[in-house]
């Protein structure tokens, strides 16, 4: 506020000052004459009244300054809001009294058939009364009520949100409106419910893992969390919900630069930001923000200007979306495709009379090979993942075949062929990267670089490097392990017939590159092998 004292102090000393010169200026017309008390009465009282008037427009004038700037402000919090959240306001009835464009966005309203309606206009038939009942119960006794509503637009389709109903009060502290904060959280319910279906359909038999994915479908702080932030990217305001969730206290954060907490944005990564902003405004990205206690939560946050009067930016206020439950959610599907696909290879290769521990050979020789061959670690692990489903069409063969302790005949030997199209067939319709890895392998790994393999006759490097990498890492296994209808190879001629069918059988690349590892190769051997 604007210093009323230091302005006086200002206007009445420019009063004085006028008064000596009216005084001075006085004295020196009556050439002499006798001075009366009205010659300096007069300046005096001039002195006061201009100094007085002096002081008062330079306060009315910073006042009026200050109160500009704070509607602009006010403004600015408004629009930010309004970007980032689905808002209403309701009167003391519950009557519409205002909806933001994404609340007509998302409903399929309009303005005029919003404005005078109870929210009832979007209430979703199966939410349960009692829940609009603790709502009213909670805001018309001053406090702020949160939680997950399904809702109905105006076609009749639904959509979920994560809302927050605060009372507003005046200066005498009663209720004079409501205002409604949501968050839009349609796509990640429908994954929640897809993801527990698929998880019952598929894993019925991990009781323990689908219990513990239960545990972690919620949809936590659904409420508004923001911070503010200078152009240097330090702190300059972080509100309650943002202090909480991190676990520290105001004069902890502010005056602190964001990359001391958000482990993602380091200095260079911030002007960047900074330059996308300037250029384009809103910036959203994710970020990795320690906690006090050392821990991890991920957010996406939301940068936005804000500006002064000239439209120049001065701050950057961040809205933030917690994420962490979503991508532990994601990380626990993706362990427990892992563990199906491995799961369901081992249970494919004991009934050919294989161990486990084949599978696990495989994938990791499978790993290795990959590795060597210049594939990054996120797809040689994808390799190693799905390698054990290579098989899986040797379940429509039939036991007779499948088991057979002798040579097979060439019309069996015809029948066992298709287990790879059988294998491919149940794997190609997902879309799942895991999946979609098995099926080309399951599909290619009986190809033959020299094009004398099965089933498409595929040659050189027409055919997938994942299936050239399993056809290698899966016949050395088989020639070098016992199986029940031969004994294992030693290792001097199971070397001997990879060099023999290089460029023939197998891509000659990975099998100098099997050769090169040949003491990792049998280290994987003697960590896995059979059981005696």
């Amino acid at each position: 506020m604007p210093n009323r004292r230091l302005y006086y102090i200002v206007g009445m000393t420019l009063g004085g000052v006028i008064f000596v010169f009216l005084a001075t200026f006085n004295m020196f017309l009556l050439h002499g004459r006798e001075i009366v008390v009205f010659h300096l009465v007069l300046p005096l009282v001039l002195g006061i009244f201009v100094g007085f008037l002096i002081s008062n427009s330079i306060l009315y004038y910073k006042t009026l300054k200050q109160l500009q700037q704070n509607e602009l402000l006010l403004q600015q919090y408004k629009d930010a809001v309004d970007s980032c959240l689905i808002v209403s306001k309701a009167d003391l009835k519950g009557r519409i009294i205002y909806a933001n464009r994404q609340f007509e966005a998302l409903s399929g309203y309009t303005q005029e058939e919003l404005l005078g309606q109870l929210h009832n206009i979007v209430r979703h038939p199966s939410v349960p009364k009692d829940t609009y009942k603790t709502m009213w119960d909670t805001i018309t006794a001053k406090s702020i009520w949160r939680g997950l509503l399904l809702n109905r637009a105006k076609d009749g389709s639904s959509y979920s949100v994560s809302a927050t109903v605060i009372p507003l009060l005046d200066t005498k502290g009663k209720i004079y409106e409501y205002l409604s904060l949501r968050t839009d959280v349609t796509e990640l319910e429908r994954l929640r419910v897809h993801t527990q279906k698929a998880l019952e359909d598929t894993n019925r038999h991990l009781n323990r893992s689908e219990r513990e994915l239960l545990e972690h479908q919620k949809i936590l702080d659904i409420a508004a969390v923001y911070s503010r932030m200078d152009l240097n990217g330090h702190f300059t305001q972080a509100n309650e919900n943002f202090l909480k969730l991190l676990g520290y206290e105001s004069e902890e954060l502010l005056g602190v630069h964001c990359h001391v907490f958000a482990v993602s944005i380091g200095d260079e990564i911030f002007d960047k930001v900074l330059l996308h902003m300037k250029q384009e405004g809103l910036y959203k990205g994710v970020v990795n923000i320690r906690t006090k206690e050392g821990t991890s939560k991920i957010f996406e946050v939301e940068f936005i200007p804000i500006s002064d009067e000239s439209g120049e930016m001065v701050e950057i206020m961040n809205f933030y979306h917690d994420l962490t439950d979503f991508y532990a959610l994601h990380d626990e599907i993706e362990k427990t495709q892992k563990e199906v696909v491995f799961t369901i290879g081992s249970v494919v290769e004991s009934r050919s009379k294989e161990t486990a521990n084949h599978v696990v050979r495989v994938a990791e020789i499978s790993k290795l090979l990959a590795l060597e061959y210049g594939l990054s670690e996120a797809t040689s692990e994808l390799i190693k993942h799905a390698c054990p489903m290579h098989d899986i069409g040797k379940i429509a063969i039939e036991d007779a075949i499948l088991t057979k302790p002798a040579a097979l005949t060439p019309e069996e030997f015809g029948v066992m062929k298709t287990h790879v199209q059988i294998g491919y067939d149940i794997l190609k319709g997902s879309k799942r990267a895991l999946l979609q890895t098995a099926a080309i392998i399951a599909y290619e790994h009986h190809e033959k670089f020299d094009g004398s393999g099965y089933p498409r006759g595929l040659k050189g490097e027409d055919i997938h490097i994942y299936g050239r990498i399993v056809a290698v890492a899966d016949v050395f296994d088989a020639l070098i392990s016992k199986r029940y209808y031969k004994e294992p190879w030693p290792l001097e001629r199971v070397v001997e017939y990879f060099k023999e069918n290089i460029n023939r059988h197998f891509d000659g690349v990975l099998v100098n590159l099997l050769l090169k590892n040949i003491e990792a190769v049998m280290r994987i051997q003697k960590q896995y092998q059979d059981p005696a």
